[in-house]
């Protein structure tokens, strides 16, 4: 009897025993370790965007940087296709001086020895005088050995001379007569031919000459690789 008792009493006491509590710091690891995922993913997003608009940008400022050296290059050769007209009005300057004051030019012919003797050895004329029916000369076919320089453009192709010796025609002598003589200046690339332009000075505009009537006096033009025209004279 006294043995149910105490199995009762056990058994009630058991039954109003407090439930054992839960551990919170494991809900608390759920929610930390959810926004630490939040956290990384958005970092993620964030690099992932940066780096592709970094891409984006250099990209378009690779294709800025391309147009600029392109022209850079164009204008640093053009500088030097002007070094070489003066270049060749000195040589020019200096065949006058040995020959009494004639110009390299005279009767609308080139000298065929003046190029290789007052400019550059390594290069001599391959062609004879082309007549047109305007009276005008074309010279354009030189050959230059190895080690030529400078008797050749800065891209590597050979000058050649195109003298006008028609332009007086239906002028005076007063020497305030501009003539534009862009119909006889090649396009880039085919450029490379210097015309040269008896009787005559460089004019305020680009690509007229002013004419003079005077034999010892010439001008040498040059259109330029970037639409520019060059013009130096002995005036």
């Amino acid at each position: 009897m006294e043995n149910n008792e105490y199995q009762n009493q056990a058994t009630e006491t058991s039954a109003l025993a407090p439930a054992p509590k839960k551990d919170s710091k494991t809900g608390l690891y759920v929610i930390i370790a959810i926004l630490a995922t939040l956290v990384v993913g958005l970092a993620v997003v964030l690099v992932i965007v940066l780096v592709s608009g970094g891409k984006g940008g250099e990209a378009s400022g690779s294709t800025e940087s391309g147009g600029s050296e392109k022209d850079s290059l164009i204008m640093k050769r053009d500088e030097e296709r002007r070094e070489r007209l003066s270049v060749f009005l000195e040589a020019a300057a200096t065949y006058q001086t040995n020959n009494n004051g004639k110009i390299p030019w005279s009767y609308g012919r080139t000298d065929n020895k003046f190029v290789q003797r007052y400019i550059d050895m390594k290069c001599t004329r391959t062609t004879a005088d082309v007549y047109s029916p305007a009276g005008r000369v074309e010279e354009d076919e030189y050959k230059c050995e190895t080690g030529a320089e400078d008797w050749l453009d800065p891209d590597g192709n050979v000058y050649g001379f195109k003298v006008i010796n028609s332009i007086e025609r239906g002028l005076t002598d007063n020497g305030t007569n501009d003539v534009s003589i862009r119909e006889y200046l090649g396009k880039w690339p085919n450029g490379y031919k210097i015309v040269v332009i008896p009787n005559s000075s460089c004019s305020k505009e680009s690509g007229t000459v002013t004419w003079h009537n005077a034999p010892r006096q010439f001008s040498l033009l040059m259109r330029l690789e970037g639409g520019d025209i060059a013009c130096v004279d002995n005036h």
